[in-house]
């Protein structure tokens, strides 16, 4: 048998086969020299340019590359070819960077509309229409006159850093320039590919952002003196309800959510929430609780409701809640008529926070009347709160921290105009008319 020659090739079928292994060597080696670019040097009018390709991810997700040219610099910045050079060597040393993500026709804008939808569409860990509102609005006022026009692309740290300047120099809290911050974050986040990650993932430079002083924040509250003379001040159901807001702690969603059956035995079962004239679930988890009132409290929301069954007990003529910004305007008049500083119904929530803890009230308890999540192991393994007795004896013994008026101060009737009414109604009206508070 004579010998095979020693570079003949071998019979058989496996000649036409390849290990799939070395295919996709090989194929990956071919992808990388096609990424790579040398780019061209082009001498214009007033400079010199380089040409190169670039990857554009169009609306439709699909990816494409485009032949681009980007302006180095002129003759002066660029004297000698060699300079133009090393110029255009630098810039394709970003071109050919493994890690540089495709550019996006989608603008800023256009995503951050489908960011928005996309919240408002959200089933699980539903968002409350009020956290989208907030995000609208900042997009509206603060966000998209700045970013608004750029390719979500190029909206990196330097398009934060310039966000961050513009809003300072508006004279906007740090706080407020935070939350802008977040909101430009989730947007550029939130568009992803087909596995769900996100295809541009900025890492944020935490040095860009505003620092928050904790001591410098605003957190109004009221003192027991000012809290006085504003109950002896006002009358009807806006005494009704501060009264309530500082003796039990809610928040103003849950006070105008109220309905005649959520109040029984001297205690409010907070189960609803009301924003904007419109229900919705108390703002967490934690919210939904039974709150005891101090037995003149409770005398006095009884007297207020009378013989109603059923209903809000804080309602407009058409049997609806009453809006948080109407009832707002009147509280707001009141603190001006007196000479006092402009705060919101938060304040008296922090009242009655500050007044349990002057009063020693078991944490744990203090934690459950307020809503509050817990902090600490120690938080969850208190069910001190699940005792209705214990409750009912604490709230009798710490008291509201002011006295409580025997009933409520009735105006005498007036005639009001359009806006008046208007404002303390949250309906519209086409004429004048006669309300009795």
């Amino acid at each position: 048998m004579s010998k095979q020659k020693k570079n003949s090739r071998p019979s058989g079928r496996c000649v036409s086969l390849r290990p799939r292994a070395i295919d996709e060597a090989e194929e990956i080696k071919k992808m990388s020299r096609r990424r790579h670019q040398e780019g061209q040097l082009l001498k214009v009018k007033n400079g010199y340019s380089v040409r190169f390709y670039e990857d554009i991810r169009g609306n439709d997700g699909v990816r494409q590359r485009h032949r681009v040219q980007k302006f180095l610099g002129d003759f002066l910045s660029l004297p000698t070819r060699r300079a133009a050079l090393n110029a255009m060597d630098t810039e394709l040393a970003l071109v050919n960077d493994y890690r540089r993500q495709p550019k996006t026709t989608i603008t800023f804008r256009q995503q951050a509309a489908v960011w928005v939808a996309e919240c408002q569409r959200r089933r699980a860990r539903r968002i409350k229409p009020g956290v989208i509102a907030l995000r609208q609005s900042v997009l509206k006022n603060h966000v998209l006159p700045v970013l608004g026009d750029l390719p979500l692309c190029d909206v990196k740290n330097g398009a934060m850093r310039t966000l961050v300047e513009r809003l300072a120099a508006k004279g906007l809290k740090p706080s407020s320039i935070q939350t802008s911050c977040g909101v430009v974050k989730s947007v550029v986040a939130s568009l992803e590919n087909s596995d769900g990650d996100p295809i541009f993932g900025v890492v944020w430079n935490k040095k860009f952002a505003p620092v928050i002083n904790p001591t410098a924040q605003n957190r109004p509250t009221f003192t027991t003196e000012e809290l006085q003379t504003l109950i002896n001040k006002i009358t009807g159901r806006l005494q009704m309800a501060v009264v309530l807001l500082a003796a039990s702690g809610l928040r103003i969603g849950e006070l105008l959510g109220l309905e005649c059956k959520h109040f029984a035995d001297g205690a409010l079962r907070i189960e609803q929430a009301a924003w904007r004239g419109k229900i919705q679930t108390p703002k967490t988890a934690n919210a939904y609780r039974t709150v005891e009132l101090h037995p003149a409290v409770a005398a006095l929301l009884r007297g207020f409701i009378g013989d109603r069954q059923s209903g809000y007990i804080f309602t407009t003529r058409s049997g609806h809640p009453i809006g948080t910004r109407n009832f707002l305007r009147l509280l707001y008049a009141s603190l001006k008529q007196l000479g006092f500083r402009q705060r919101g119904f938060h304040a008296f929530r922090r009242f009655r926070n500050t007044y349990l803890r002057k009063q020693s009230c078991p944490p744990g308890l203090l934690r459950y009347w307020m809503g509050h999540s817990a902090r600490s192991m120690s938080d969850v393994y208190d069910r001190s709160f699940e005792d209705a007795a214990f409750r009912r004896e604490v709230a009798n013994a710490v008291g509201v921290g002011f006295e409580v008026p025997e009933r409520l101060g009735m105006k005498e009737r007036k005639q009001l105009t359009q806006p008046e009414d208007r404002a303390l109604m949250g309906v519209r009206v086409e004429a004048t008319r006669v309300l009795s508070c």
